[in-house]
């Protein structure tokens, strides 16, 4: 049911024909189309008749006339039929009436509020020391080297050959050794 039933001018009128509220227009007109969603798939209820309708709006003359006249229901031979029954009362429009809910609900959160309870802070991970013990292979604490370990190993082993190689040359050179 719309939330701005009360201001529709047919509602209004209604209102005015059975000298009733406004609010009671309102509940009375949530009764018959509670009433036709129920009995009515297409929007037309077989053998339904104005007198159903006064049934279920009791104390309230003329209701069902008063609706006719507005447009929300016509009587025919065959029954009672709702014009706009598609509009307001089918699969679909329950469907649209709860996405546009759903999606209002959305839109009023605020978009940039954090998941994370308050005082929720996360944690540092731990570092993690692993000692292995010393292998016969490496003569270093740890597990066998890889390949590119080895060649790293080899490459640094030759470099500090390399620079004991010129520290010992730039010595000899300084005390005259060399030419």
């Amino acid at each position: 049911m719309r939330h701005d039933l009360h201001d529709d001018p047919r509602v209004r009128e209604i209102a005015e024909r059975c000298s009733i509220p406004v609010a009671h227009a309102v509940g009375c007109l949530h009764a018959v189309w509670s009433w036709f969603d129920r009995h009515s798939c297409n929007g037309h209820v077989t053998h339904g008749r104005f007198t159903d309708i006064a049934a279920l709006t009791p104390g309230v003359k003329g209701f069902a006339e008063a609706m006719e006249q507005v447009g929300y229901i016509k009587e025919f031979s065959t029954g009672i039929s709702m014009p706009a029954f598609e509009k307001y009362h089918s699969q679909s429009a329950k469907r649209r009436a709860l996405t546009a809910r759903r999606v209002a609900k959305h839109r009023a959160k605020k978009c940039n509020v954090s998941v994370t309870p308050n005082g929720y802070h996360r944690r540092e991970e731990k570092r993690r020391v692993i000692e292995h013990p010393q292998t016969p292979s490496s003569g270093k604490r740890g597990l066998k080297l890889s390949r590119a370990e080895r060649k790293a190993e080899k490459l640094a082993a030759e470099i500090e050959a390399v620079k004991a190689e010129r520290a010992a040359r730039d010595k000899r050179l300084r005390k005259g050794e060399l030419p």
